[in-house]
């Protein structure tokens, strides 16, 4: 809404007969254009237009369209970049995998995940080392990387993202309080890489945002793929 300020009634750009509305589902938030004309044509041809300038103002935190969700849109994107993906983890208790299976024909781009909420499970089925976990511990960058480059060894997958934190109530410490989890996203034949977020809220509210912001590293992942096989048939063609 901040960023659409100018936008909406009162606004420097505001449009006549446009009105903007939000409806919140946590975590995602629906912006709604509502245009008035004196036909229909008109009215959605001006609807369509500050749509577009709403995706431009919010840019990267934008997403698919009118009713579709963010587990359908990152599915999309895997499938049109022909990805398949595993995840590994620990904190989230197999969210990012229920999300990504909520829709039907997701087995063309999901293989499945391993919930390694034990440090046991961790090294038994991922092969993270028990010196590593000594040494940073579970809930490290560390930890997150061997988790999900220890699930791209076990599969197929050409994506994989390895998560460990502390979801709380208790738990936490002075240097990994409470909401801190840790994030890896591993590409076959290409670099994994590590993330640390503090995240507020509760234990369902920080759960939940994990397993969203483990989407949101699928999404990109999925984008730059795209982004590649649109340059190669370029310089093909």
């Amino acid at each position: 809404a901040e960023r659409l300020r100018d936008l909406e009634l009162g606004g420097a750009r505001q449009r006549p007969g446009v009105t903007l509305g939000y409806r919140v589902t946590f975590p995602e938030i629906e912006v709604k254009v509502l245009a008035e004309a004196a036909d229909e044509a008109a009215a959605r041809a001006l609807a369509e237009e500050v749509a577009a300038e709403v995706r431009e103002r919010l840019g990267d935190i934008v997403f698919g369209g009118k009713g579709e969700t963010y587990p359908q849109y990152v599915g999309k994107l895997l499938r049109a970049a022909q990805l398949k993906v595993a995840t590994a983890e620990s904190c989230t208790g197999g969210l990012v995998g229920k999300l990504l299976t909520d829709m039907a024909g997701s087995s063309e781009y999901v293989l499945g995940g391993i919930i390694s909420y034990a440090n046991s499970l961790k090294m038994g089925l991922l092969g993270v080392g028990e010196e590593l976990l000594q040494k940073h511990g579970a809930v490290s960058e560390a930890v997150a990387r061997a988790m999900a480059d220890g699930a791209l060894a076990k599969t197929a997958a050409d994506l994989t993202v390895g998560i460990t934190g502390i979801a709380g109530p208790g738990g936490g410490t002075e240097q990994k309080p409470v909401g801190t989890v840790c994030f890896a996203l591993a590409r076959r034949g290409g670099e994994t890489r590590t993330f640390t977020e503090r995240f507020p809220g509760n234990r369902d509210f920080v759960r939940t945002i994990s397993a969203y912001y483990a989407l949101r590293l699928f999404a990109g992942a999925a984008l730059e793929a795209l982004d590649v096989q649109k340059a190669t048939r370029v310089q093909e063609a």
